[in-house]
């Protein structure tokens, strides 16, 4: 005999709005989850023999972080051949997460039916002005209709890890405000739907959520890492290796500034001496000085100066990252200003070191194609190599996946072999403000705006690809 039994199940849905953009906000929640191979860790669960050998497994996998991803969708991507959706443009990513398993099983013990809610799914938006939504319906009030008191505290306990995670990357600390119920109607597949009622089949148009019940949004507050007060929004927002913009855009300009200066000097100067056949405690610099000089130079740059702007150093990674909405625009221009700023103040110091012939003769160390090179060449060779620093700029700074420890090492040899590709073509220009600065003081601006337009078309591109692609959750689990 069949039976049927309809719950109406008022769900409680935290709503934290940030100013930080989306893929640093997902990235922040990816930075407190782990990532087993899921099928992997079932398979091995399977086969335990005891419940003290299950336990251990699940504890092993976590790692230190109390929860793991379970399952990443990419909902962008459907909503785009949606003609009527309209977050065309935007990220919308479904991120379901489980808590500790062993506590997951306890709370199911208690409350079979609570087996629907675990693992718990997590709503991460994009928004249009570049900030990002995060939306969480907490477990315990899901299942606080049952009535069970032992499920509901393990519940509870899920939520307060979950919560806490996404205060953390979103950057807010939080309190609840009631809000009209339909605050965040946000789509959900008929699989994915919260609460039993998700078992019955779907009427209303695919890509719709109908609006949630009990819904309650959280008012963003921060406390001032100075005062030690809260205040109504968080204005610290994390990028590249880990920086954080704190109202004081001159303390990442100066850095950007000074950081470019090192850089630059270290390649204009290996390539005046190289040019003007200098010697160094022995023979004359060779084809290598410029690659090692420029590699080593961005490490140190990456570095020293990393935390403080993120050490973007080159117009083609601040554009490239801006376009991908990892980095507010608002604050692209004054970087950029500083790029230039620092690579002209190396030309300068390199000139003033050896002397007029290093204008003259070796025009600063400025690029240029080599003999019988067309434009269309220098273009391509420029846009290949600086798709390759660019890329791997990305990967090892901005993925959670990547020790940190390797990011100043990694870049720098990027850079390095991208000087050793690109040099014999185009003499690697592989940043705006390097390759124009010394023109600049030169007064020779031999495709010029080659070595502007190719670099950051390529950092664009890098960033676009890894962002899609590559970064963590387009892979399979």
């Amino acid at each position: 005999m069949a039976s049927e039994q309809v719950l109406d199940i008022p769900v409680r849905r935290h709503v934290l709005t940030s100013g930080r953009p989306f893929q640093v906000v997902l990235d922040g929640i990816y930075g407190g989850v782990s990532q087993p191979d899921i099928g992997a860790l079932f398979a091995t669960l399977a086969a335990s023999t005891s419940y003290e050998e299950f336990a251990a497994l699940v504890r092993h996998a976590q790692g230190s972080a109390g929860l793991f991803r379970f399952l990443h969708l990419d909902d962008d991507h459907v909503l785009a051949l949606d003609p009527q959706a309209d977050q065309a443009g935007r990220r919308l990513v479904r991120l379901r997460v489980a808590g500790n398993p062993v506590t997951m099983g306890q709370m199911t013990r208690h409350l079979p039916a609570a087996d629907s809610y675990a693992p718990v799914t997590i709503l991460i938006r994009e928004l249009a002005g570049g900030g990002t939504q995060v939306a969480y319906d907490t477990a315990a009030s899901a299942i606080a209709p049952y009535g069970d008191a032992a499920a509901s505290q393990v519940a509870q306990r899920l939520d307060t890890e979950v919560l806490r995670l996404l205060h953390h990357a979103t950057g807010h600390r939080n309190r609840g405000t009631p809000v009209p119920q339909n605050a965040l109607a946000q789509p959900q597949t008929a699989l994915e739907r919260t609460g039993p009622q998700s078992r019955h089949p779907r009427t209303d148009r695919p890509g719709r959520l109908q609006p949630a019940i009990g819904v309650v949004i959280m008012k963003a507050t921060s406390m001032s890492p100075r005062a030690g007060q809260q205040t109504a929004t968080s204005n610290t927002v994390v990028f590249l290796h880990g920086h954080q913009l704190e109202r004081n855009l001159a303390r990442a300009v100066t850095a950007e500034a000074a950081g470019t200066f090192v850089l630059v000097l270290a390649i204009t100067s290996a390539a005046v001496a190289a040019a003007l056949s200098r010697p160094v405690a022995g023979a004359p610099y060779g084809s290598l000085a410029v690659p090692v000089a420029g590699g080593l130079a961005l490490a140190i740059g990456v570095a020293s100066v990393g935390h403080i702007s993120g050490a973007h150093l080159n117009p083609a990674v601040t554009l490239g990252l801006a376009a991908s909405r990892r980095f507010p625009w608002a604050y692209a221009p004054g970087y950029i200003i500083a790029q230039f700023t620092g690579a002209i103040a190396a030309a300068a110091a390199t000139w003033g070191l050896y002397g007029d012939q290093a204008r003259s003769i070796a025009r600063l160390g400025a690029p240029a194609p080599a003999a019988g090179v067309s434009v269309g060449r220098v273009l391509a060779a420029e846009a290949v190599v600086t798709f390759v620093l660019v890329l791997v700029v990305v990967a090892v700074a901005t993925d959670t996946r990547v020790p940190r420890g390797i990011a100043a090492m990694a870049i720098g040899a990027a850079l390095a072999v991208a000087i050793v590709i690109a040099g014999p073509v185009s003499g690697a220009g592989v940043n705006p403000a390097r390759a124009i600065a010394p023109m600049i003081l030169a007064g020779q601006f031999s495709d010029w705006w080659a070595y502007l337009a190719a670099p950051v078309a390529g950092g664009a591109i890098a960033v676009a690809l890894y962002d899609r692609f590559l970064r963590a959750g387009s892979t399979p689990a």
